[in-house]
């Protein structure tokens, strides 16, 4: 396509996109007006997040800005982009009258399902198998599924139309690179109207959208991922894996809500503040910075595809399963949050088989473990070939594989491997690592030389294969710890309590910082931390910056210090007679045993 074409091309879904922008943003003024007059209001509950009353109906606004500029819109539209608008009208629909009237949720179901099925009969398909019957039961799961996800995503300011917004932004490059215009112009209004509604449900939101929203941005995006054009791309792994890579943080957040609410005694579709978003708040981070959060990973995971589209299906057999264990492991520790105080009722009984068979930790790690060494053999391969597999090299892979991961699994048990935990992983666990990579790679690679006497096989694969291995191990360990230091990071510190200075910067003063940031206890606010040695001075500790000694009455004046506590070594003369003058009391930490 030539480049004036595409220039021209990008200007129009830039113009079509601010005009839906302003559109919505107009409608979303006026809706909010008449909600507010006629008493179309969200009122604040047990259940819910928002602690104020606030507009309803923001979705009409979007959907009428949406429908708006695509009926100025100039040119034919293919019949699957009429279908999809018709389909998404009547979720539409179904969703302004829940919001009006409150359907019971077996009547939206019913209603999700036909309006699904308008789009399978219409030729909407996932091509996964080389079974129509299968692809469109699969298909119909992917509407209603997405359509109820990003339902249930909406439960903070700016969250469910933010990731929107994200995934419609990643569906226009995917059209605009499979040269699908009309496809890439339609999806370039839904983004505008979804920015044009985000401006005023952003934190503080002042409108919600409802189902009416929600349903709707659910449903056109999972019909508009299925127009996606197959054959546009060498890589059909990451194509076919493109909705949901797209979609992620809407299906990791219905995948965490239903398996903790089930573990709970919890209904599925009984409210609470238990999503992924409410998760990164208990753990002390911001509302805002939650969101900006998720939005960071659905930015991540929606790029992954488009990465992946110039290489061939060997390389996204890696990167795919990497992404996949990220959110997992995003998925693990965020249910780790305790939310519930106490179950209301048990679990049923094949669900409570799976949660107790969740504690035998081992299994799962034998279960990890097993993919990482396919990784780690498989990515060698493929550098030692220069990122292309022969046909006859692959005969050797899969081949030698069964003999690789029985060989390592039964080195990483007479190591040691299985006896720590995760969360504390030190430099004695790292040297373990080592230690049993090496003996697993070592005691695998004599393996593979000696059934493959006839066969060449590559030296280099096997040393690589040792690195990487250490390397997924030590990454796959250390995991928990750095997700958990990353939270901590992350949270916002507590803005309440008796303003404190720290005396001293050591491992104490780490161990201090990280209680007391960790419980957001709101008898202590950490200022400052004052030490002796120059150099540290304008450094941080768990982003408590560290101050000279000379600047101690200027913090004390400027910032209230209630309170002093000494995690190492003692104070100057001078510094506590200084202290002593302002009416500060001075404690020490101290570690005791008894």
């Amino acid at each position: 396509m030539p480049m004036v074409v595409q220039t021209s091309i990008l200007t129009e879904c830039l113009k079509l996109g601010v005009l839906a922008l302003f559109s919505a943003m107009f409608f979303t003024f006026v809706v909010r007006s008449l909600s507010q007059a006629f008493g179309f209001i969200a009122k604040p509950r047990a259940d819910r997040w928002h602690s104020r009353p606030t507009a309803l109906l923001g979705g009409v606004a979007m959907w009428a800005a949406f429908s708006l500029v695509l009926a100025l819109t100039v040119g034919a539209f293919s019949p699957s982009i009429v279908y999809l608008f018709l389909g998404a009208l009547s979720i539409f629909i179904l969703g302004l009258v829940d919001d009006l009237y409150q359907l019971r949720p077996y009547v939206k179901l019913i209603g999700q399902i036909i309006s699904a099925l308008f789009l399978v009969k219409m030729g909407f398909l996932l091509p996964w198998s080389d079974y129509h019957l299968i692809n469109a039961g699969v298909t119909l799961f992917w509407i209603v599924g997405i359509t109820n996800a990003v339902n249930l995503l909406d439960n903070m300011d700016g969250l469910s139309a933010g990731i929107c917004a994200i995934a419609s932004f990643i569906l226009v490059a995917t059209f605009l690179l499979n040269g699908q215009v009309s496809e890439a112009y339609v999806v370039s209004i839904f983004l505008g109207a979804v920015l044009g509604f985000l401006f005023f449900n952003f934190s503080p939101a002042s409108i919600f959208m409802g189902d009416s929203g929600s349903m709707f941005l659910g449903y056109f995006l999972a019909g508009a991922a299925l127009l996606s054009d197959y054959g546009r791309t060498r890589n059909l792994t990451a194509v076919l894996l493109t909705p949901v890579m797209i979609l992620a943080i809407p299906i990791l957040d219905t995948c965490l809500v239903t398996i903790t609410r089930k573990i709970s005694g919890r209904a599925v579709s009984q409210g609470g503040r238990d999503h992924t978003s409410h998760r990164l708040v208990a753990l002390g981070m911001s509302e805002r910075r939650a969101v900006l959060f998720l939005y960071a990973v659905a930015i991540t995971c929606g790029a992954v595809p488009l990465a992946l589209r110039g290489f061939g299906d060997h390389i996204a057999v890696v990167v795919v399963p990497l992404v996949a264990l990220f959110l997992v492991g995003l998925g693990y520790n965020l249910g780790m949050v305790k939310i519930y105080e106490s179950a209301k009722s048990a679990p049923p009984s094949a669900l409570r088989l799976l949660v107790d068979f969740g504690y035998k930790r081992r299994v799962f790690e034998v279960v990890l473990d097993s993919v990482l060494i396919f990784l780690a053999y498989y990515v060698a391969h493929l550098i030692r070939w220069d990122g292309t597999l022969p046909d006859w090299q692959q005969q050797v892979l899969f081949t030698s594989f069964p003999y690789v991961l029985g060989v390592e699994l039964m080195m990483f048990l007479l190591s040691g491997m299985y006896s720590g935990l995760w969360r504390y992983t030190g430099i004695d666990d790292i040297l373990l690592i080592l230690r049993s990579a090496a003996l697993a790679s070592v005691a695998s690679g004599f393996l593979v030389l000696g059934l493959n006497i006839d066969s060449p096989v590559s030296r280099g694969v096997l040393v690589l294969n040792g690195i990487l291995l250490f390397l997924a191990l030590a990454s796959s360990r250390l995991s928990i710890r750095v997700v958990r230091d990353g939270f901590l990071k992350l949270r916002s510190r507590p803005q309440v309590g008796r303003k404190i200075l720290l005396y001293g910067a050591d491992e104490r003063t780490t161990l201090t910082l990280r209680e007391l940031l960790k419980t957001s206890d709101p008898n202590y606010q950490p200022v400052g931390i004052i030490d002796e040695d120059p150099l540290n001075a304008g450094k941080r500790i768990h982003g408590v910056k560290i101050f000279n000694r000379s600047e101690l009455t200027k913090l004390i004046e400027k910032e209230d210090i209630k309170e002093v506590i000494v995690t190492s070594g003692t104070v100057d003369l001078e510094d506590r007679n200084l202290i002593a003058s302002h009416g500060i009391s001075v404690k020490r930490l101290r570690l005791t045993l008894e």
